[in-house]
């Protein structure tokens, strides 16, 4: 990614024989019958509901009660002790056609929004029952509902929000007719809405610099999930969408089906889903609808292989006749380049029909200002009051500017491998842990890999702090930290390191002779550890991690230097490798014509034993012979 972060139907009848609920809400059962009633019910409904996954870390309610969802229209009398009535949704004339429980106005005092999950649930199941026909697809879709209500109830989302999210569910698999979606597309559209509902860390951008909005779509699945729905089932429906400020995108026939990598989403782990890519095209069209009308953004199923670096993606220019299609050198079709921070808060509120704080928090060095949903983060201490006060307005998720050059996301990316790495990208922070220490569960949009969500993942609040600034602050700040930690008598050779590595890539090389004599004082600091009994395993195999990044990041002179030095202070790693390495490095210098670096060559091999002299000299010739052009 660049650097900027980037009509309704009607209800069915209900059946009155297959519908434990609807029997219910009818009126037509005693005391005895309902208890037995619920207790069918709940075994039919949840004969295949396992325990929660990991990604409800931190919800520590019981699971959701049945009884008191499907009973929830009766009570009893304090004074009679019997069964009173209330007022139900069925308790309509003959003939007229059931009403919306979401604009249901009769006053009802039993709890009367969790009659709205009921009646929407059971309009839900209905609609499951009659349009999903596989037995396994059906059950999956069933159990995604229950554990859709359970983190609803552990994240304190409102029985309003769950009843609206099943209601544009219902609305989806509804629908009739092959146009503009299939079937079998609503189908499938719908049970992604519902297991991303159940699961919002599981949704990824896959192979595409759409973190920014896929974010957006995380984040409101986290917390308002009916916003999603509704965007989604109105492109089912129409092809279009309207936000709520009256702001209207359309979506091409082409975008609207599933491309190469969504009809592909469950073979790979960390694939765009067919949701996530309906999503995104409805958030980009209307950040352009926004701030460059005359773009539009699209995409060609076309597979991903048949031309290199193609994802589908197109943007068209409209102020022409016919569509103008805006290309990238090598002369392939612009991917879509990403976001800036308010950009990304413009989006969220424009979906969401309201202004609201806090919905993307941006470091103050990257230039971050508080307006329109912008929170800036002045430092670790600023950082650590905003997700404090987060946590008690239940807040998460919320959506975090990082820098990919740091960590935890540069070894997530596989230094640097991953799409949309080495800049500016944002996460979702799902929750935050107060300690001590204090720490966030981050869900990143890379795929499950990259997540830090698992308890054994989270990351540290410091952690956090420094992923959020520029590279080059965050390499002070890690310097500050290793000479705190000489200052009291320990060394971190790690925090040291990753200072080094993060100096370089603004192009600031650090000295070899500074990089090596960091490892002699681990050597020593490590070998007084394992004498003490103090000594831990994990730091030394990421500091030793670490050192190698380094030595990765430096050019090639600068690491025949750092191997010279190695060999002064008899640090050579294991022989093989140490001789591939100066061969490698010493070819490329050779074949730059580096007057210097001929020389820093020539002086280490002279200070190596002969049979290893000429075992370096064969690989150099070999390398040079390899990298040579062939005309």
């Amino acid at each position: 990614m660049a650097q900027p972060i980037h009509s309704d139907s009607d209800f069915e009848a209900f059946d009155k024989k297959s519908s434990v609920a609807s029997t219910i809400l009818a009126g037509t059962l005693d005391t005895a019958d309902i208890r037995t009633a619920h207790t069918q019910e709940r075994e039919r409904i949840s004969n295949t509901v396992v325990g929660l996954n990991e990604l409800q870390l931190f919800d520590s309610e019981s699971p959701l009660d049945i009884d008191n969802i499907v009973g929830a229209t009766f009570e009893q009398s304090s004074i009679t002790g019997e069964v009173q009535q209330q007022p139900r949704l069925t308790d309509q004339p003959q003939n007229q056609p059931a009403v919306d429980s979401l604009r249901e106005t009769t006053d009802r005092s039993i709890n009367p929004r969790k009659d709205e999950v009921t009646t929407e649930r059971t309009r839900l199941m209905h609609a499951v029952e009659a349009q999903i026909t596989n037995p396994q697809e059906r059950e999956k879709f069933k159990h995604n509902m229950e554990e859709f209500e359970q983190r609803a109830k552990g994240k304190k989302l409102s029985p309003e929000e769950v009843a609206k999210t099943y209601s544009e569910i219902s609305r989806l698999l509804e629908l009739k007719g092959d146009k503009p979606l299939s079937t079998n597309e609503r189908v499938k559209l719908a049970a992604l809405i519902v297991d991303h509902a159940a699961h919002p860390t599981t949704i990824d951008q896959g192979n595409h610099g759409t973190c920014n909005v896929t974010a957006i779509e995380a984040a409101l699945y986290g917390k308002e999930p009916a916003v999603v729905a509704k965007v989604l089932t109105d492109v089912a429906a129409t092809g279009k969408y309207t936000s709520p400020d009256g702001t209207s995108v359309w979506l091409t026939t082409q975008s609207l089906r599933p491309d190469a990598e969504a009809s592909k989403a469950g073979q790979q782990p960390d694939a765009r889903t067919y949701d996530t890519q309906l999503f995104n095209l409805v958030a980009v069209n209307l950040h352009y609808a926004k701030t460059q009308p005359n773009l539009h953004f699209e995409q060609s199923p076309v597979p991903l292989s048949k031309v290199p670096g193609d994802n589908g993606e197109r943007i068209f220019d409209y102020s022409t006749t016919p569509p103008k299609l805006v290309k990238d050198a090598p002369n392939l079709p612009k991917s879509f380049e990403g976001m800036y921070n308010e950009d990304v808060a413009m989006v969220y509120t424009t979906l969401t029909g309201r202004e609201q704080k806090d919905i993307v928090l941006g470091h103050i060095d990257y230039g971050a200002d508080t307006n329109k949903g912008l929170t800036a983060i002045k430092d670790e201490a600023d950082l650590l009051q905003r997700l404090t006060q987060l946590k008690q307005d239940n807040q998460y998720p919320i959506i975090v500017k990082v820098n990919t050059n740091n960590n935890p996301f540069w070894t997530d990316s596989g230094s640097g491998a991953a799409g949309g790495s080495g800049g500016g990208h944002v996460v979702t922070i799902t929750d935050f842990q107060p300690g001590p220490p204090p720490k966030v569960a981050v869900d990143n949009q890379w795929g499950p890999s990259a997540d830090h969500v698992s308890p054994n993942k989270l990351v540290s609040l410091h952690d956090m702090h420094l992923a959020m600034l520029p590279p080059d602050e965050a390499a002070k700040q890690l310097t500050a930290d290793g000479l705190s930690s000489r200052e009291h008598g320990q060394l971190n050779a790690y925090a040291e390191l990753e200072s080094i590595r993060l100096q370089s890539v603004d192009g600031n090389v650090g000295d070899p002779e500074h990089t090596v004599k960091i490892m002699t004082d681990a050597e020593q600091h490590w070998e007084k550890q394992k004498k003490d009994g103090t000594f831990n395993e994990r730091e030394y195999q990421q500091a030793i991690k670490k050192f190698q990044e380094v030595y990765k990041s430096y050019s090639p002179l600068a690491k025949l230097e750092m191997l010279g030095v190695l060999t002064d202070n008899k640090m050579i790693m294991g022989r093989a490798q140490f001789n591939q390495e100066v061969a490698r490095a010493g070819a490329q210098m050779l074949q730059e014509g580096h007057p210097y670096g001929t020389e820093v060559l020539q002086k280490l091999l002279a200070n190596l034993p002969k049979d290893q002299r000429v075992s370096i000299e064969a690989q150099i010739r070999t390398y040079r012979k390899q990298s040579t052009p062939k005309h």
